[in-house]
């Protein structure tokens, strides 16, 4: 008994043709389109709508407590459509001489279109807190 397949029982190997090929690349290419598409999705809606915050510092409100500590006054906006708890860098400096003072801190929940004044005292390097004239704040 022979087992050698009879030239019936061979299975047949289909070859590709280049228009075939071209297709199947096609396919998956647009499938992966399509993966990229939805990762990209998913990640805008599950981080893009977070809250957008506006801050600002009121400078005609800076406070001398002493020659090495300053009260600032801020505004902290949330312009977005959800609630938002600030994460905040706070910066004041002397153009003149360098003295500055800074302070990160992270704000209490602030609602849609709320604005939320607040003050900080800050500890200025230079020890002349009476120069200071500039403050900025960025808030994420």
């Amino acid at each position: 008994m022979d087992n050698q397949p009879t030239e019936q029982q061979k299975p047949t190997k289909k070859v590709q043709t280049k228009a075939e090929k071209k297709a199947a690349n096609i396919v998956v290419a647009v499938i992966f389109l399509v993966i990229i598409g939805l990762i990209a999705w998913f990640i805008s809606s599950v981080y893009g709508h977070k809250s957008q915050i506006k801050a600002s510092v009121d400078t005609s409100q800076f406070n001398v407590v002493s020659s090495s500590k300053l009260g600032v006054t801020f505004h902290v906006t949330n312009n977005g459509k959800s609630a938002a708890t600030p994460t905040c860098q706070l910066q004041v400096t002397d153009p003149n001489t360098g003295d500055s003072g800074t302070d990160g801190f992270t704000m209490d929940k602030i609602n849609p279109g709320q604005t939320v004044t607040s003050a900080d005292t800050l500890t200025i390097t230079g020890n002349d807190a009476s120069g200071i004239s500039q403050g900025t704040i960025t808030c994420s």
